[in-house]
């Protein structure tokens, strides 16, 4: 069973010896490893051709992570240079290890590959990727197998080989905090999955009042290798980017997961429904952990792909040096392998073909329409529009339409489909704004507070203060700095009100 799947870029400056060396610092910090120390560090560490090693180990008792005393490891090393000389390929560096470590009844799989490409003819600057697989099995079928949720060889290699380039993305254990305007036009590609990036993006909107429902420098730590935090500044940056993605945006305080290439699930989780930050952190990751290891894999990042080069590159060297001993079995390997190519090829061909087809449906979903639109505003806070809806839909039930008619049918059948949800906070905030403002005749600071807190910003303009709310200046609301009449706060009160709740 698959425990984690994914790729991620590194910096193209690193080379097959740097991503060896990381291996060995993780085995021996992180695996506490029993493999022979000087078989490690005498990898070497300026690969000019192909490389394959195998290291055996039996387990120090010590060791706490061993819990059986006849666990075993091995690390297989491979790696290999794609010839000059082969311009039907891209000039490619890889090397990988797939180590196996067996923890009582367990036997935990890891293969780590890096990939270094240059486009064919060498147009284009090279591109270094990681893809890493965990994978756990057991001889006995009824064990039930463990999942490695935060393996450290993830942060391992970003921290040693340091993060490369996704698209306009930089892989990293830390958020993107979006500023105001100037990154609106980034936002929108992520989120319409148009801004060339393979890894995932996590869009992070912002709180209908302040702050987000989760913590980003938390949840980016926790998905570096796996996916790219982006943070929402506020609502008005929400509803800038509303007119510029269609309105599929998430919003106020949702958390979205726009998966890229189109075949891929979006996800969406509304903060409220969680009881913790650290509860819908745990969603979050493990959405993306599933969907990882159910997606199709990069081919240049996988064991398969450095075995296949690492033969065919050997065999290129076999041929060079003149050797006809070999040349029929070459012959015959050439042609298999050409034969493999060309059904990879028309797979390749296919699944862009799907992903391109399944993208139209998802811009131009077919089956039953809705029965209303969202429209182009935007919820304040929680089911700020259906609880409009449902209260209008009630009072033209009741006094809009003719009693017993088939308007009012259907509008009660409407409304008994349409049970009204908890968090229809209008009349709460009424309340709390009468409370506020009532027998006021200035501003202090404890109501300053609850106006902020409500979604008010306060601009003190001498005479007046300026109440804007949610930062939509078609909602403004003016206040003298000094009232004379003690009922002015409460009849304020219910011109605010009616206005915005």
């Amino acid at each position: 069973m698959h425990s984690l799947a994914t790729e991620f870029p590194v910096d193209p400056a690193t080379g097959p010896d740097d991503f060896l060396q990381a291996i060995v610092h993780w085995l021996d910090t992180d695996q506490q490893t029993s493999l022979p120390t000087d078989a490690l560090h005498a990898l070497p560490r300026n690969v000019t051709g192909n490389l394959q090693a195998l290291i055996t180990g039996e387990p120090k008792r010590a060791l706490p992570p061993l819990t059986s005393p006849d666990a075993t490891e091995s690390l297989q090393v491979l790696a290999t240079i794609t010839p000059h000389s082969d311009p039907a390929r891209p000039h490619e560096t890889l090397a990988g290890i797939s180590y196996s470590r067996r923890q009582g009844p367990i036997l935990w799989t890891t293969t780590a590959v890096w990939s270094s490409q240059q486009a064919v003819g060498g147009k284009g600057l090279p591109s270094a990727w990681v893809g890493l697989r965990v994978r756990s099995s057991a001889d006995d079928p009824m064990q039930r197998l463990p999942v490695d949720r935060h393996p450290a060889i993830v942060r391992c290699m970003l921290d040693r080989l340091g993060g490369g380039q996704d698209g306009p993305f930089t892989a990293s254990a830390s958020p993107r905090a979006l500023s105001s305007g100037h990154d609106l036009m980034l936002a929108a590609s992520a989120v319409l999955g148009s801004t060339g990036n393979r890894m995932p993006v996590v869009y992070v909107s912002a709180n209908f009042q302040h702050g987000h429902a989760v913590n980003p420098a938390r949840l980016a730590n926790e998905l570096a290798g796996l996916a790219h935090v982006l943070v929402e500044p506020g609502n008005n940056f929400s509803r800038q980017l509303q007119r510029q993605t269609d309105g599929v945006n998430v919003y106020g305080g949702t958390v979205g997961i726009h998966w890229p290439e189109g075949g891929e699930k979006r996800a969406f989780f509304l903060g409220s429904l969680y009881r913790t930050a650290a509860e819908l952190h745990d969603v979050i990751r493990e959405d993306i952990r599933r969907t990882h290891i159910n997606r199709r894999p990069l081919p240049r990042c996988t064991w398969t792909h450095l075995r296949e080069s690492s033969s065919r590159n050997a065999i290129a060297v076999l041929r060079s040096s003149g050797s006809g001993s070999v040349e029929d079995y070459i012959r015959n390997f050439d042609e298999e392998l050409a034969a493999r190519e060309q059904q990879l090829q028309e797979a390749e061909h296919e699944i862009r073909r799907l992903e391109q087809e399944l993208r139209r449906h998802s811009a131009h979903p077919g089956g039953m329409t809705p029965l209303l639109r969202s429209g182009e505003e935007r919820d304040f806070y929680d089911n700020e529009t259906l609880c409009i809806l449902l209260d209008a839909l009630q009072e033209a039930s009741q006094r809009g339409v003719p009693g017993e008619s088939r308007r009012q049918h259907v509008l009660l059948s409407i409304l008994k489909a349409n049970p009204r949800p908890p968090g229809c906070l209008a009349s709460q905030y009424r309340d709390t704004l009468k409370n506020l403002l009532r027998g006021t005749t200035t501003l202090d600071t404890r109501t300053r507070r609850g106006l902020e807190k409500l979604g008010f910003t306060i601009t003190d303009g001498g005479k007046h203060y300026k109440l804007v709310y949610q930062g939509d200046d078609r909602y403004t609301y003016t206040l003298p700095s000094s009232g004379s009449d003690y009922r002015g706060g409460l009849n304020a009160a219910s011109d605010i009100g009616r206005l915005m709740f």
